[in-house]
């Protein structure tokens, strides 16, 4: 499931194997709405998300660069953030769903 956690560990793996993407689009919100229910929690797990994210996009001088004065630097990734789409109460098509994501809870995710 796309957690913010999951893609947070994604884009951490990413950095570990010096293997990046040119593109990744991502967004974990409405799975988090409904499995966590906890806005406040899924703010924080952005915050996460974005800082180890930005590692992708920045450019990076390594030490050996800085002991022989040359520059190395890997090409940045495109990142693209899918962000919670404008629900409507008809689609909420389980009881699940209509029970859980509520009014209260999408203006919590929202802000």
């Amino acid at each position: 499931m796309p957690y913010a956690l999951n893609l947070t560990t994604l884009v951490v793996s990413f950095n570990r194997n010096q293997n990046y993407p040119d593109f990744l689009v991502i967004g974990s919100g409405l799975q988090h709405m409904l499995h966590l229910t906890n806005a406040s929690d899924y703010g924080a797990s952005l915050q996460f998300t974005k800082d180890d994210a930005g590692s992708l996009v920045s450019f990076e001088q390594h030490e050996e660069a800085v002991i022989t004065g040359s520059v190395l630097v890997r090409p940045s990734s495109h990142l693209f953030w899918i962000g919670i789409p404008t629900l409507i109460n008809s689609m909420l098509n389980t009881d699940e769903k209509r029970d859980k994501i509520t009014d209260v809870l999408r203006v919590g995710y929202d802000e």
